[in-house]
């Protein structure tokens, strides 16, 4: 269906978003506090430029870099322009700081769901598609699962979604993991659907739905 029929602006749409004035309050995840977070010196918070610049200083090692689709920044200018200012109507990102480092994030992207034409304002902004990762140096201290349970958490909060979901290469499992633990569902395989490195790679699909 064609969800430019209702747009953004619309009151039905709007009202997506729950305990909030409007569009206008755009930083609904951020600054997240839950019982999960019990990772001495780690916390929640918005995207920076600073916190932009310190994610570059690791962002192209090999161990980062072999899981992201996108290789390489070439304008690191715009990338941290664009990267701090990644919180809208529409696409949130969250930050993960241990002692004053930045060391992983979680984004956002709401999207919508299939339904009839004409009554678009039923499956607008319905879905939430999720995406993280963590600083290899961080890796197994639990980090991820705490950031995704947290944002998973504020997100159903936030918006009246009926399901987050993530894809994953299906040869992650630290990736997979993370998922699990945070309470996602494996929904299936979608095979042969991404292509990295010149390689044909299959995607899990994972997906958490309201009131799990």
């Amino acid at each position: 269906a064609d969800a430019e029929l209702v747009g953004r602006d619309d009151p039905r749409v709007r009202a997506r978003v729950k305990g909030s004035a409007g569009w206008s309050d755009c930083r609904l995840l951020a600054e997240l506090k839950s019982p999960d977070m019990t990772i001495s010196g780690l916390r929640l918070t918005s995207p920076t430029a600073e916190l932009a610049e310190q994610f570059l200083t690791w962002r192209h090692r090999p161990d980062v870099t072999r899981w992201f689709m996108q290789q390489r920044i070439e304008d690191t200018e715009e990338y941290v322009a664009d990267w701090a200012a990644y919180d809208d109507h529409d696409h949130h990102r969250v930050v993960a700081v241990l002692d004053g480092a930045m060391v992983g994030q979680a984004t956002l992207g709401v999207v919508d769901g299939m339904g009839q034409s004409g009554n678009e304002a039923e499956f607008v902004g319905r879905e939430g598609r999720l995406s993280y990762f963590v600083h290899p140096d961080h890796a197994g201290r639990g980090i991820a699962t705490a950031a995704v349970k947290a944002f998973s958490a504020r997100a159903f909060e936030a918006f009246e979604l009926e399901r987050l979901f993530a894809k994953v290469f299906a040869d992650h499992a630290a990736s997979c993991r993370v998922l699990e633990k945070a309470g996602y569902v494996r929904e299936g395989v979608l095979r042969r659907t991404a292509i990295k490195g010149g390689v044909v790679k299959d995607m899990a699909l994972y997906a958490r739905l309201k009131g799990s």
